[in-house]
């Protein structure tokens, strides 16, 4: 399906829902695919079917930053990147699949990025957050990789969040992060 943004960006998504329960105000998981520069596709999916399973909706949705939006995402970590994320939620609460009470954010990599900036900017939308393996501060992040992965940093991180080795990019990542707290829906 296609989820529009509030800045009319159409982020494909995928929306898997338990097997003969009814589709209405369920327990949600957004689950945020890792990089961010990966992509979610149609298929089988581990996570999503054990969630479902157990009488979750889940939400996976490729928000600008995704393979295909990625020039989207250039400085837009914790900003538009986050507000598609916020968006999305919205869209499976307003549908009436989701319960706006029961919201949860989960993912690995970018994902658990998401999730901790989604339970500290916007806990009026989410009432849980799963990390795995999320980044918690991006500087310390790119300044503690190995010698020989620095050189690649450039093409990626740097573009989108900035280089930690110039004080004023460095400088706008905790600010790119609270711009994140105006971002909130209001659902809880």
């Amino acid at each position: 399906m296609s989820i529009t943004s509030r800045d009319g960006l159409t982020l494909p998504s995928h929306l898997t829902l338990p097997v003969g329960v009814e589709p209405s105000r369920l327990p949600l998981v957004l689950f945020v695919h890792g990089g961010p520069w990966s992509r979610d596709s149609w298929g089988y999916h581990p996570a999503a079917q054990l969630f479902a399973n157990r009488g979750r909706a889940v939400l996976q949705v490729d928000f600008r930053g995704s393979t295909g939006y990625a020039k989207a995402g250039i400085g837009e970590f914790a900003g538009k990147m986050h507000d598609d994320l916020i968006d999305a939620a919205r869209w499976a609460v307003d549908q009436g699949y989701a319960d706006p009470e029961r919201v949860a954010i989960m993912g690995g990599s970018y994902g658990g990025y998401a999730s901790l900036v989604g339970v500290t900017f916007t806990p009026d939308v989410f009432a849980a957050a799963i990390d795995v393996v999320g980044i918690s501060d991006l500087a310390n992040f790119m300044r503690s990789q190995p010698e020989f992965v620095k050189p690649m940093l450039a093409h990626n991180w740097f573009t989108y969040v900035g280089d930690p080795a110039d004080p004023e990019q460095e400088a706008d990542m905790p600010a790119a992060r609270r711009s994140a707290a105006s971002t909130g829906s209001g659902h809880r």
